[in-house]
């Protein structure tokens, strides 16, 4: 489109044209023209010429920009997939307490609402294969890190949506390696109706709290102590070796594995000869707390003293 002043501009140069061909041309009985003439000669008649033209060009190369009508007034709408749920009128988020590791949380946005929709429809149906996506990706950057790293990806897609199937997935911001990942589960999804859509969708992968897990693996129990007790005081002393624990991965964040604890019960019901015998390798900060912990528990009196036990305790640090 051309700007709207470039018709005066034609009538400017053809004024100035007609102009010009007086003041070279003019007829006999026109005093006044032949004074004009005589006074700026033909060379700053056709000047004339020249600068009007030059107006023309200067405002023909500049055309005004405007609007893509088919843009015009279009809003785009967008429709949210949480855990696998479209949410859409007010509809309520699910539970967060209740979802598996990490919290997915996709957006569609399209040129309608039956559009984005779709696109959030595609976002729910692969949506546990994008943990996994997530889940591989904390991998890798947990091991090219000192063990603290704390992943929250986000992702954004162009998608394109034709009959069902998703037909192009390009990532247009992100982690590459996941947004590939991702994009390759979305190629994966089919719709039951042959639904047609273009759009974005953003992913956000929302990671939990983490807490300290505490794996209890097959215990050697002689049969001079009550086993059933035994195994409450040791239930009963998790807090203190979870509080031992967290303490050491604040000096070491990648923390964990198998203590092999072996002692011996005394007449009194008190632990003896304590040994982590550690698979995993903890400071002595750590080391001592654990020892002091066990020390600490009261058990059951064995009818034959010493009472030898061995104790397998594994410690993970884990999202809930």
């Amino acid at each position: 489109m051309h700007s709207g002043p470039a018709p005066l501009a034609t009538l400017l140069v053809a004024a100035a044209s007609w102009s010009a061909h007086r003041i070279a041309n003019p007829p006999a009985h026109d005093p006044l023209t032949i004074l004009y003439r005589e006074r700026v000669g033909r060379e700053g008649a056709w000047a004339v010429v020249v600068a009007s033209a030059l107006l023309f060009a200067c405002r023909r190369a500049s055309p005004t920009v405007k609007a893509d009508p088919a843009e015009a007034g279009v809003t785009r709408a967008s429709v949210e997939c949480r855990d696998g749920v479209v949410l859409e009128g007010g509809q309520p988020a699910p539970d967060a307490g209740e979802m598996t590791w990490p919290r997915v949380v996709a957006t569609a946005a399209a040129r309608s609402g039956a559009q984005a929709a779709a696109l959030a429809r595609v976002s729910c149906d692969r949506f546990e294969n994008m943990r996994g996506c997530a889940r591989e990706t904390w991998n890798r950057l947990y091991q090219a890190s000192d063990g603290g790293v704390s992943f929250h990806g986000t992702i954004e897609l162009s998608v394109e949506l034709s009959l069902g199937k998703v037909t192009s997935a390009q990532r247009v911001a992100g982690d590459d390696v996941l947004a590939r990942c991702v994009a390759d589960v979305l190629r994966e999804c089919k719709l039951d109706d042959a639904t047609s859509a273009t759009g974005t969708i953003t992913i956000a992968f929302a990671e939990r709290k983490w807490k300290t897990h505490l794996q209890q693996h097959f215990i050697e129990i002689p049969s001079d102590i009550d086993a059933s007790g035994v195994m409450g005081a040791m239930g009963a002393s998790y807090p203190a070796l979870t509080r031992c624990y967290e303490d050491g991965r604040t000096r070491d964040p990648k923390l964990a594995g198998m203590t092999f604890m072996q002692f011996e019960v005394d007449a009194l019901g008190k632990a003896r000869k304590i040994d982590l015998g550690a698979a995993m390798k903890v400071d002595a900060i750590t080391g001592k707390c654990m020892v002091d912990t066990i020390a600490g528990i009261v058990f059951p009196k064995p009818t034959s003293a010493p009472a030898k036990i061995v104790w397998p305790l594994e410690y993970e640090w884990t999202p809930e």
